[in-house]
């Protein structure tokens, strides 16, 4: 017992400014999670910080304690001195062990214990909670740290084995279906954590156990066994033929990972309800009593997609998710992005609504279905007139009046020209989606009415059609722009087609009502304000938009704008204080509902001062 009290005591002269010192440094992360779980908008308990503190940094620091107590030591002349003292190789080994155990375990309860006092301040904490996640804590710590232990006993080898290990794990979480939350030691830091509150994990915790126990034994064999010479020899400089070996080795692994990865199909996303109405390539998420309406819209959005496939001269478009969601306006939908290799789109609208804009929804859907299917192609935005225009033009059939209209609007505040069709974010965020399609839809329409349907179709399938390689598609757009394209393939030109524009949105400005709106940022009791004021239709609902904006002019999203809803009489009233300090930078928007959706009376973006 001497010997082994010796032995920590020369272990933490030897160690002990290190160790203090990622001790604090790792305090420092702690309390930065603490912070980020803090004002995390998903935190379900700031207990989490403490369960990615476990995951992410502790590895991390047993992983340096390992190479610090254990695979240096035995790569020094440190340890050829401790073998010629009366010291048993088991004693050293057990010292080792101990105190790397005993630190892991410190930081991990310190980890716990730091967050529950934090957590006890803003919600309900329980000691048997608390007990619950110490218990499967520390026993993750234990076999964190027998597993480090053993890994650093194997000298030379230990980087090959770190790194086949990661990567055998990164490839079976990645690229198979195995899960690895369900096994031992990962199931006790699985997504429970910190959530399972009464029912201990006792599988989990004999399982981890008995790993801990097995990885102890042989480490304690690498390192006493055969009189050390075991150890001796695995902790010799590694030579340059083994370290090209390995290489070459792990090169051959990851090439067949990366074969075996792009063989996998990706997984397609579905629908695991049993209400769901499906049609072709079409699923719609309905409640009991919409079956029969939601059996139709899949038929017609099935329809869609076969004739938009066969104008642009694709296989096919889809498949298509529809899901509802209620807090939609009528004319508004979300497209939620799946995986980037995960086949399909999945849109949500207020389906089924009283008020429901059928054929906007049908329009949506198709344009981010063509987007999907020519990879964002149809999206750049010298074309996206064109992808919204057609996927208008393929559902105007069943029109409401108010798409003609809406544009009509616009045209009284901007001139119909080509080059406004280049600019759709400007656009959309000046005047809305709403009006910004409708702009995009007649100008189509114009363009239709110029060119024959074969001319017409080979000057879609031209500017949408499948995609080219990237660095070919770039430099043909620049050489030969879309109003190029168009004039080659219709024989219309930018200025025909500016005249048939205007002469189909004139004669719809009559009657439209005068609206508008204004926006300042004012000074008031020491807190910055925004106020708005929309001039015409008092008794009408209008929306004051505003969203912080970051150091760069990127798209604004719908969803990051807050909304202040009030009568448009009533708009003045509506003060946003506090929010915004000097120097920020805002989003300042009124909409107004009109014309069956939002038009947007005002945009701005501002610097508080």
């Amino acid at each position: 017992m001497d010997r082994i009290l010796t032995l920590l005591s020369k272990e933490l002269q030897q160690h002990g400014a290190v160790i203090a010192a990622v001790l604090a440094f790792l305090a420092m992360i702690g309390g930065l999670l603490l912070l980020g779980t803090e004002v995390g908008p998903r935190t379900i308990t700031m207990l989490e910080a403490h369960a990615s503190f476990v995951r992410i940094f502790l590895p991390l620091f047993g992983m340096a304690l390992g190479h610090r107590l254990v695979v240096r030591e035995y790569a020094s002349p440190t340890h050829i001195f401790l073998t010629s003292l009366p010291i048993h190789r088991w004693e050293v080994l057990l010292t080792k062990y101990l105190l790397g155990l005993a630190l892991v375990g410190f930081t991990a309860g310190a980890s716990l214990v730091v967050t529950g006092l934090v957590a006890s301040l803003r919600e309900p904490v329980t000691h048997g909670w608390l007990a619950l996640v110490m218990v499967r804590t520390e026993v993750f710590a234990v076999a964190l740290w027998s597993v480090l232990f053993a890994l650093g006993l194997f000298g030379r080898w230990r980087f090959p084995l770190y790194l086949g290990l990661g990567l055998g794990l990164i490839f079976l979480g990645t690229s198979t279906d195995v899960a690895l939350s369900r096994f031992w030691p990962f199931a006790l830091v699985d997504e429970t954590f910190v959530l399972e509150r009464l029912a201990p994990p006792w599988g989990a915790l004999a399982g981890t156990s008995a790993l801990a126990a097995a990885f102890v034994a042989l480490g304690f064999w690498l390192g006493a066994g055969r009189e050390g010479r075991l150890l001796e020899g695995l902790s010799a400089p590694m030579s340059l033929r083994q370290k090209a070996g390995i290489a070459l080795g792990f090169a051959f692994v990851l090439v067949i990972l990366e074969v075996l990865d792009l063989e996998r199909p990706p997984d397609a996303f579905v629908f695991e309800s049993e209400t769901v109405a499906r049609h072709g390539r079409v699923s719609v998420l309905h409640g009991e009593r919409d079956a029969a309406e939601a059996a139709l819209l899949a038929a017609t959005l099935d329809d869609d997609l076969s004739r938009a496939a066969d104008l642009l001269g694709l296989e096919a478009l889809g498949p298509v998710f529809v899901a509802p969601r209620a807090d939609l306006g009528p004319s508004e939908v979300e497209h939620e992005p799946l995986d980037e290799d995960e086949p399909g789109v999945l849109v949500r609208a207020a389906w089924p609504h009283p008020g429901f804009e059928t054929a906007r929804f049908r329009a949506f859907t198709l344009a981010r279905a063509i987007e999907k299917a020519t990879e964002g192609r149809a999206r750049h935005e010298p074309r996206v007139w064109v992808l919204v225009g057609l996927s208008h033009h393929l559902v105007s059939a069943d029109a409401p009046p108010e798409w003609s209209r809406r544009a009509a609007w616009l045209a009284r505040q901007r001139a119909p020209r080509f080059g406004s069709l280049r600019q759709r974010q400007r656009l959309e965020e000046r005047f809305g989606a709403p009006a910004a399609d409708a702009w995009a839809w007649t100008a189509f329409e114009a363009l239709a009415a110029e060119a024959d349907a074969l001319s017409l179709r080979a000057f879609v399938r031209d500017v949408l059609g499948p995609p080219a390689w990237p660095p070919v598609e770039v430099i043909a757009t620049r050489i030969e722009p879309v109003e190029a394209r168009m004039a080659d393939h219709t024989g219309v030109h930018a200025d025909a087609l500016e005249a048939a524009w205007r002469a189909r949105l004139a004669p719809l400005e009559a009657g439209l009502e005068r609206m508008r709106a204004e926006v300042e940022v004012e000074r008031d009791g020491g807190l910055r304000g925004v106020r708005a004021r929309a001039i015409g239709g008092d008794e009408e609902t209008c929306v004051l938009l505003h969203a912080a904006l970051g150091p760069f002019d990127l798209p604004l999203e719908r969803e990051a704008l807050d909304r202040e809803e009030a009568p448009c009489g009533q708009l003045d009233e509506r003060v946003v204080l506090g929010r915004y300090g000097p120097g920020d930078r805002v989003f300042v928007g009124v909409e107004r509902a009109a014309l069956g959706g939002w038009l947007r009376l005002h945009a701005s973006r501002r610097t508080v001062r």
